[in-house]
C-alpha cells in the first residue's frame, strides 16, 4: 500500500512542480493539470452523489468544468461573483426541476449539484490563481507541497505514535487517524513551508511562514474528512479508482481543494 501511494505521489509532485515552477515560461501545463483533476473530481463526485441521474451529472459536470475554466482564464472577476453563484444554485435547480422524478429527492438533488459545481469544478482553479503574481510560484507551490507533505507526516506519525489507537481523531468518519498523525502532519506542513519560504520567499517573514504551514495542517486534514463525509453519506470507500494506491482524484486532492482557497483568500486580505 504504501509502495503504492509512493510511485502515485511521484507521478504526481514532479507534474505540479514543473507546471508551477516553470509557470512564467507558459501557463498552460498548469491550466491543463488544474483542469483534469476538476474534471475527475467532477465525474467522482457526481458518481457519488447522483449514481441514478444521468441528467445531473451532466449539468453538474458541464457547468462545473466551464466554471473552473472561466475562472482560471480570468473571464470571472471578483465582481462577478455575486451573479455567478446565485446562476451557479438556479442552474441546479433548473436541472431538477426539468427532471423532477422522484420528487421526495428533489432537495437532495438541487443542493446535492450546487455543491459539487463548486467542490468539485471550482475550488481546484483556485490554485491556479495563486500562482499569478509575483510571488505566485511561493503561494501555489506552498499550497499543494504542504499539504502532501502534512498527508506524508501525518501518516508516519499515526503509524508510530498513534499505534495503539487509543487517541481517535475522528472515529466516525476516518477511523485509521488518530491526534498523534494530526499534530504529527501540522509539524511537517510547517516544516515544508519554512523550505519554501527560504527558496521561493525570503522576504516574507519566518513566522508568516509557520503561521501558513499551521493552517495547511490544520484544514488540509479537515479537506479530507469532508470527503470522508461524503464517500460514507454515499457508501463507498474509495472515489475512484484512477490513482494506484490512493483511490480516485478527489482522494488524492480532498486536501489541496480546501486549502487552495483559503491561501487564496489569505494572501487577498493580508498580502
Amino acid at each position: 500500500m504504501l509502495l503504492t501511494r509512493a510511485l502515485a505521489a511521484l507521478i504526481f509532485a514532479p507534474l505540479f512542480f514543473l507546471a508551477i515552477h516553470f509557470d512564467s515560461l507558459s501557463t498552460w501545463p498548469l491550466f491543463a493539470l488544474c483542469l483534469i483533476v476538476a474534471f475527475f473530481g467532477l465525474w467522482e463526485y457526481f458518481a457519488m452523489a447522483a449514481p441514478k441521474h444521468l441528467s445531473d451529472r451532466i449539468v453538474g459536470q458541464v457547468v462545473g468544468l466551464a466554471l473552473a475554466a472561466a475562472t482560471m482564464l480570468g473571464f470571472v472577476q471578483t465582481a462577478h461573483w455575486p451573479l455567478i453563484l446565485p446562476a451557479v444554485a438556479i442552474i441546479a435547480i433548473c436541472a431538477v426541476v426539468f427532471n423532477p422524478l422522484p420528487l421526495e429527492e428533489g432537495i437532495k438533488r438541487s443542493a446535492a449539484l450546487t455543491l459539487g459545481i463548486i467542490y468539485g469544478g471550482l475550488l481546484i482553479s483556485y490554485l491556479y490563481l495563486l500562482r499569478q503574481g509575483s510571488d505566485g510560484r511561493f503561494w501555489a507551490m506552498s499550497a499543494i507541497f504542504s499539504v502532501w507533505c502534512c498527508d506524508t507526516g501525518a501518516y508516519f506519525a499515526g503509524r508510530t505514535l498513534g499505534r495503539s489507537g487509543k487517541h481517535k481523531f475522528a472515529p466516525n468518519l476516518s477511523p485509521k487517524k488518530s491526534w498523534e498523525g494530526f499534530f504529527g502532519g501540522i509539524i511537517s506542513a510547517m516544516l515544508l513551508m519554512l523550505l519554501t519560504h527560504y527558496i521561493y520567499a525570503p522576504a516574507f517573514s519566518f513566522w508568516v511562514a509557520l503561521i501558513l504551514g499551521a493552517v495547511a495542517g490544520i484544514m488540509g486534514p479537515i479537506g479530507d474528512l469532508a470527503e470522508s463525509l461524503l464517500k460514507r453519506s454515499a457508501g463507498v470507500k474509495d472515489s475512484g479508482k484512477i490513482i494506484p494506491g490512493h483511490g480516485g482524484v478527489l482522494d488524492r486532492f480532498d486536501a489541496v481543494i480546501f486549502v487552495t482557497p483559503v491561501f487564496y483568500i489569505i494572501r487577498a486580505l493580508f498580502f
